[in-house]
């Protein structure tokens, strides 16, 4: 897993408030500009992750919970023209 990068963050429309906080639901949220890799991607942006699986333990919970507060770090607060931390 030494290649393994998070290139964006798409929140869903049906993204519960809960989870999705100030991100805009139907938003891509980028992280890399251009190519992760020299190869050539085969898939495109529209690649989606339908099932996570592992063993018991194998860090399948915290993989998620990573994903879900790097995202929430990219929002903020804005009070009367300030950006405030979120």
């Amino acid at each position: 897993m030494d290649n393994f990068k998070i290139q964006s963050i798409y929140i869903g429309e049906n993204c519960n408030e809960k989870y999705c906080k100030v991100l805009k639901r139907g938003c891509e949220y980028k992280f890399y500009s251009g190519n992760l890799t020299e190869e050539i991607n085969l898939y495109g942006d529209n690649i989606n992750i339908c099932a996570l699986v592992g063993k018991n333990g194998s860090g399948k919970s915290s993989l998620l919970d990573i994903l879900y507060r790097l995202a929430n770090n990219f929002g903020y607060l804005l009070f009367r023209g300030v950006v405030m931390p979120g």
